[in-house]
Order: structure tokens, then C-alpha cells, then sequence
């Protein structure tokens, strides 16, 4: 039989040291407690300049329910490979300055060539049906 002296206690075993500091869900799920960094960067002007631009974030996201139909999806995933491939591609390049910003229009036009505006279609399609529900 384990004796209570023996045991680890809570706090320690989450790594805190002591109970109660805010830290505990840290170590149960891996989460960090961003709460308690609200005093140290409130009012800096590069939190509030994130605050403005990412209030919007979700107004541009597409519903996770909607769905295309067999065809669509096939159609869908056979066209859009290439587009992500193309896409992950050029945008290290232009990060990294491989690609100059000067080329951005005409990789715009090659998206063209992939056929992304059917893509574009398919999804609209989609979101048709499931705001008309």
C-alpha cells in the first residue's frame, strides 16, 4: 500500500510546484494559459495591431459541414492537387526571395491554367446548396 507521504502531489506532478498557479492545465492537456500574459501586453501596439486584424478571421472561413457532391468532390480533388501543389511551392519562393514579387502576376495567371477558377466554382457551388437549407 502506497503511503501519502510517498505520493507526488498534484502541483508537482504537473510541474508547477505549487497548486493554484494557473500553470495546472499546462500540464494535464498541453494547453497554455494565455491569461496570464494579458498584463504584460496590453496596450502593446503590435497585440492591438493582431487584435484589429484578426477580429475578421472567421467571416472569410467556409462552413466545415458544407459538402460537394461525388462528382464535385472528384473533380474537385483531381484539379486542386496541382493548384496546392503550385501554391506551397511558389509561396516559400516568394517568402524566401527565390521568386521575385515582381513574378506574383503571372503566377496569378498560372493558377488560371490549373483551373482554379472551377475550383472556385465547385466550392461556390457547395456553399450554394448549404446556405439554402
Amino acid at each position: 500500500m502506497t503511503n501519502a507521504a510517498d505520493m507526488i502531489s498534484p502541483a508537482d506532478y504537473l510541474g508547477t510546484g505549487k497548486a493554484g498557479s494557473g500553470m495546472e492545465i499546462w500540464g494535464l492537456f498541453g494547453l497554455y494559459n494565455w491569461g496570464m500574459f494579458d498584463p504584460i501586453y496590453e496596450g502593446n501596439p503590435a497585440m492591438n495591431a493582431y487584435d484589429e486584424f484578426d477580429k475578421d478571421k472567421f467571416d472569410l472561413m467556409l462552413p466545415s459541414c458544407m459538402t460537394m457532391t461525388d462528382d464535385e468532390n472528384s473533380e474537385y480533388v483531381a484539379l486542386y492537387t496541382d493548384i496546392e501543389t503550385l501554391t506551397h511551392e511558389n509561396t516559400v519562393k516568394f517568402i524566401t526571395g527565390e521568386q521575385s514579387l515582381d513574378d506574383y502576376d503571372a503566377f496569378v495567371e498560372q493558377l488560371h491554367t490549373y483551373n482554379i477558377d472551377r475550383c472556385i466554382e465547385l466550392k461556390q457551388a457547395a456553399l450554394d446548396r448549404y446556405n439554402a437549407r
